[in-house]
Order: C-alpha cells, then structure tokens, then sequence
C-alpha cells in the first residue's frame, strides 16, 4: 500500500518517470465530460473562484451540485436546490456521479410482482402484467423502482423501451 501512495505522490509532484511502475489506483490527469446541471462534484485542490478569491476550506468537504453551467465557468451549490456558493472555473471541477436518467421498460412476463424495496424478501405492493409499461427512476442490483412511488420491479422482467 506504501509502493501506491509513493507512486501517487510522485504523479502529483511530477517526480513520476518511464522507469517507474505504474500506479495500481486510478489517477485523473484530463477530464472530458459534458457537465450537467445536477451533477454531483467537487473541487480540485487549490481551486478558486472566478475572481481569484480563495475558497473557503469547508466547502472543499461539502456535497456539491451543479446548479448552472456557463461558457467557461460553473454555479455550484451544497444541494440540488441550496444556497449558491460560488462561480468556478470548468477545469476545477472533478465528477463525482450525474444524475440517474429514467427510461421505459415494459413488462415481459405474464405476472410480476411490485415490491417495497430492491430484493425479493420485501412485501408485494401489487402485480403488473405482460404489456404493461413503467417508467423506471433509480436502479439497484437489477431493480428498477417505478416512477410515483409504487414499488421495484425485478428488471429481468422487463425489457427497456
């Protein structure tokens, strides 16, 4: 574990050359991603705001989110929907994850159970039928769960639309 955070640290301090062995963690050197408004993210080391003032070290720790993107900067806040903390530059922000885009699924099988939760020992809420269409807002181990709340579906079931 010593050898990877040595490694790491010579990435970071540019003492990394040919010879070395290659890290066994990931390391972002160049980030090219679109940034969405709801991204979660976070702020490289150093970074500041717009107007070169310096950021204060509590917002490096806090949950950040995407609130507008502009040309060359980003409007972040602590929540989707918080306080505005500050205008950065693109280049000083990381992804940490971007928001779960629901799609359509429909139903396959003849019958399948809804449940309360992602797994086959949560209570039924109701069953849906060959033909029926859901639409699906978060996944989790195979589960799908139907938009307005009805339950999860075992996605196996179903086949994207």
């Amino acid at each position: 574990m010593q050898d990877v955070r040595d490694n790491v640290q010579r990435l970071l301090t540019r003492e990394y050359s040919k010879d070395m062995p290659k890290p066994t963690i990931p390391v972002v050197i160049e980030q090219s991603y679109d940034f969405k408004v709801g991204d979660e993210i976070a702020l490289k080391p150093n970074a500041t705001y717009m107007s070169g003032r310096t950021i204060p070290a509590w917002i490096f720790n806090a949950k950040l989110h995407i609130r507008q993107i502009n040309d060359d900067s980003i409007v972040f806040d602590t929540f989707k929907d918080g306080e505005i903390l500050g205008i950065v530059p693109k280049e000083n922000i990381i992804l940490i994850s971007s928001p779960f885009e629901q799609y359509d699924v429909i139903v396959i099988s003849s019958a399948v159970n809804v449940r309360s939760g992602p797994g086959m020992s949560y209570e039924i809420n109701l069953t849906v039928h060959r033909g029926d269409i859901l639409t699906i807002i978060e996944e989790e181990n195979g589960w799908g769960r139907i938009e307005t709340d009805l339950g999860w579906i075992n996605l196996k079931f179903t086949e994207k639309m």
